[in-house]
């Protein structure tokens, strides 16, 4: 018995696949490109019955379809333009479809069926879509799905539940051209209605929207499984999520110039858990509930927007949840880079989210001009001020010599005409800086003196176009000119006759020698090359303390050094001349052989005589 049932429910199932008729029609273009004419086609009969589908395939010919509005077809389930295939490579090359004016039906899932159209289904170089006018419904339309596709959208409605771009399995790749006409995915549950760039991992997809063009979908989706760009020159997009991402194995951009984006539901995401994203964005206008620079917390990939013009707005009605948020995982860098712009963070106000923006701008994910400029913050609007940059000595940069090459830096408004003047000081606030340097289009000033041990702080101010207060920077100086003595400072039992040596920090030209007895008084004894880093002094009187220093000269200007000291010996030893301590120092040794010699050889001495 229950062998019998499984047979009839084997022969029920079979006889309703063979009742479901496929119906297939294929574009031969045998007459002209009229799409309403029979004779272009093989087996151009549409079977009405729903539950059988028509399947629709436009191979390559020499006449390319195109479908004006005289007629209406009969609906049909799928569409596919490119389909030469022979089993393992596309063989078909250029071939489309142009549409002005007809209602192309494909049973939308509200109908109660799956429509498709592919544009690229295989394929080779070229497979389009010329869509000027009329209306199409579908549930998904593909471009590509494997081989390549380009649709060109002037006007016109399409209305689907979903756009997907992008050729699987690493195939092909397709540019959408939208430049008028109205997009809309609407929301058919359980589908998820949304424009998907780079769908799946083939080829670059790149969707270009401008002009008049109007998009309404549950979400704009880019860089998926592949990578994606999406270029808004003009035109309206209406969405609840816009521009989210989720591979790490693909990189989206999105380039906006012009036009409106509304993202009034979950918001934006530049980066979503995996796929670096960055936004260049000139013009236009985005409004959101939430911007998100990366998904907060998930992934550690880096995610960029640079504002260069237009107005990003970010209103979220929460008091518990910040409107502008950004991925603070490790290892994720997310920056907004103003340069330009407007940031608007509307629920900034609200006591939550007291401290937010300057926080994130301390820790550098809310920078000016890639970190060259300052950001302006008035009540949650955010916008960029662009300074003179790349300082010279770099900030907090510690410097050892005054001959460092003096201060340098970058200006303001590359290629345009700037008034510079440098301020310079001891005061961190600047408030008792000292203009050093002014003109114009300098970028660079003379380091009056320096003291060795000093933090000094500077600041360039440029005006014209703006007038603009630069940030303060600032260095410290080591211990400058002369340094590590010898004898060591308050060095005792030094002998009468000493050489003095020293280390030189800095570049320098010359050194003066002081010595005496008071240190508050002391002569100069000798100047010489700074590259000579000792002095030879004669004997000094017993049993006092002398004092020394080396001053240091660089062009005109003197670093005076440091007061150093030594105890000279008195000596109490029963060694005179005439048991060879020529020179009294109660040492005998080579010094004096030298001394008795030099009498011999020169002097024409008696030895005896002069020990006497």
């Amino acid at each position: 018995m229950r062998k019998l049932m499984v047979m009839l429910l084997a022969s029920f199932s079979l006889c309703s696949l063979l009742s479901a008729a496929t119906n297939y029609i294929t574009w031969q273009g045998y007459v002209d490109q009229d799409w309403n004419n029979a004779a272009n086609w093989d087996n151009y009969v549409f079977d009405t019955d729903p539950n059988n589908p028509n399947f629709i395939n436009v191979y390559n010919s020499s006449n390319d379809p195109i479908a004006d509005g005289t007629v209406a077809p009969p609906e049909f389930t799928e569409l596919k333009l490119g389909l030469g295939y022979d089993g393992v490579n596309a063989t078909s090359d250029l071939v489309g479809l142009t549409v002005n004016g007809a209602h192309l039906d494909m049973m939308r899932k509200e109908d109660g069926a799956s429509g498709y159209f592919n544009v690229g289904h295989f394929g080779g170089t070229n497979t389009y879509l010329d869509f000027n006018s009329g209306l199409l419904e579908v549930m998904m339309l593909s471009a590509p799905r494997y081989g390549y596709a380009e649709v060109n959208m002037t006007g016109g409605e399409m209305k689907l539940d979903l756009i997907r771009m992008g050729g699987f399995s690493g195939h092909g790749g397709g540019v959408f051209n939208m430049t008028g006409g109205t997009i809309t995915l609407d929301d058919y549950a359980p589908y998820t209605q949304y424009l998907g760039i780079g769908y799946v991992d083939g080829g670059l997809c790149t969707f270009n929207i401008s002009g008049s063009s109007v998009i309404n979908a549950n979400g704009i989706y880019i860089g998926m499984n592949g990578d994606a760009v999406m270029n808004i020159d003009g035109g309206t997009i209406h969405t609840s999520i816009a521009f989210r991402s989720s591979n790490t194995n693909s990189i989206s951009t999105i380039n906006m110039t012009a036009g409106q984006v509304t993202a009034d539901g979950i918001g934006v995401y530049i980066g979503y858990g995996g796929t670096p994203s960055t936004m260049n964005m000139s013009g236009g206008q985005v409004d959101c509930t939430i911007f998100n620079v990366g998904r907060n917390n998930i992934g550690n990939e880096s995610n960029l927007v640079n504002l260069s013009g237009g107005v990003i707005t970010a209103a979220y009605d929460n008091s518990n949840v910040e409107a502008l948020q950004f991925n603070l995982a490790e290892g994720a860098a997310n920056k907004l880079n103003l340069c330009g712009g407007t940031f608007i963070w509307k629920n900034y106000a609200t006591s939550s989210f007291s401290g937010y923006i300057e926080d994130h701008i301390a820790a550098g994910r809310i920078v000016a001009y890639g970190g060259s400029g300052r950001v302006s913050n008035i009540n949650g609007t955010l916008t960029a001020e662009e300074t003179s940059h790349n300082p010279t000595p770099g900030l907090d940069e510690q410097i050892v010599s005054p001959a460092v090459g003096g201060l340098s830096w970058e200006n303001p408004y590359a290629g345009q005409s700037v008034n510079v003047k440098v301020w310079f000081g001891t005061d961190e606030t600047m408030a008792s800086a000292t203009m050093i340097a002014s003109g114009t289009d300098i970028t660079s000033a003379t380091l009056p003196l320096l003291s060795p041990e000093t933090t000094y702080y500077w600041r360039v101010d440029t005006d014209s176009p703006l007038a603009t207060t630069g940030e303060i920077w600032s260095f410290t100086t080591n211990i400058m000119g002369t340094q590590n003595p010898a004898p060591a400072d308050e060095a005792t039992g030094i002998l009468k006759s000493q050489v003095l040596s020293w280390d030189m920090a800095g570049t320098f030209d010359t050194v003066n020698v002081y010595i005496g007895t008071v240190s508050t008084s002391l002569a100069l004894v000798h100047s010489q090359s700074a590259s000579d880093l000792d002095y030879h002094y004669d004997a000094l009187g017993y049993g006092n303390t002398y004092y020394w220093r080396v001053d240091s000269v660089v062009g005109g200007a003197t670093t005076t050094g440091l007061i150093w000291s030594f105890d000279m010996i008195d000596p109490t030893c029963e060694i005179d001349a005439e048991d060879g301590d020529i020179n009294g120092d109660c040492v005998i040794d080579m010094n004096d052989f030298a001394t008795i010699s030099a009498y011999w050889l020169y002097c024409g001495w008696d030895v005896s005589e002069a020990c006497n």
